[in-house]
């Protein structure tokens, strides 16, 4: 497995400048750590955007406008390579809340000058110590929820903030043991594998050969 400490810090970087980067700077800011051809796949409605200048015009900048102040609430940081791919791209992933005060229309819902909370995933391909593309998913109807708007139907579990790890350690900033990463995404395989296909199970005994049975579903 691939030493990535060099990809994670170039990703933990691009994060850090770009939240506390002026508006009028972002695009630089986002220029001086990806490629010429970096292009990113988002939550619709921002959809897929090419090149460092709609990246900050046409996603962070109205992220930006419409909650101040806001923070990134990191709850997981990791790196890998892509199984898909055989392997052979580099990925560094990040997860967690955007908080910050509503003080602006955001995708033209109106605000309410409170905090919210917007529930994000990014993932970054790093080639030549450069980030080449990148994918964002921002979990705009628990944001709507929050809001208690009319078009969402009411939930039937509670509404709020998706929670980190109970051990609060999701945070993989230093290099992490290399058999670790290994048992953890073997066993990620093999669940995942359990519960796909015709001989799909989900007795209580089989779950078990993968889940602790204090195990909570959040999702």
């Amino acid at each position: 497995m691939a030493d990535l400490q060099q990809e994670k810090g170039l990703v933990l970087d691009f994060l850090n400048n770009i939240d506390k980067a002026e508006n009028k700077l972002l695009a630089e800011t986002i220029s001086k750590y990806t490629s010429d051809d970096f292009h990113m796949r988002c939550t619709h409605p921002f959809n897929e955007l090419k090149g460092a200048d709609n990246v900050a015009n046409d996603l962070w900048i109205p992220i930006k406008n419409s909650f101040k102040p806001i923070q990134r609430r990191m709850d997981i940081f990791y790196a890998g390579t892509n199984l898909i791919d055989n392997h052979s791209s580099k990925w560094v992933v990040n997860m967690g809340h955007l908080l910050g005060i509503f003080n602006n229309p955001f995708l033209g819902i109106v605000p309410t000058r409170k905090a919210v909370m917007l529930w994000y995933c990014e993932f970054y391909r790093v080639e030549n110590n450069k980030i080449t593309e990148g994918a964002f998913f921002l979990d705009i109807l628990k944001f709507m929820q929050q809001l208690q708007l009319p078009i969402i139907p009411e939930s039937t579990g509670m509404v709020g903030f998706n929670p980190g790890p109970m051990t609060h350690d999701g945070l993989y900033f230093n290099k992490q043991p290399e058999e670790e990463g290994q048992k953890t995404l073997d066993l990620m395989m093999r669940m995942a594998n359990r519960l796909v296909g015709g001989g799909m199970k989900t007795t209580v005994p089989d779950l078990e050969k993968d889940w602790h049975k204090d195990m909570i579903w959040w999702g």
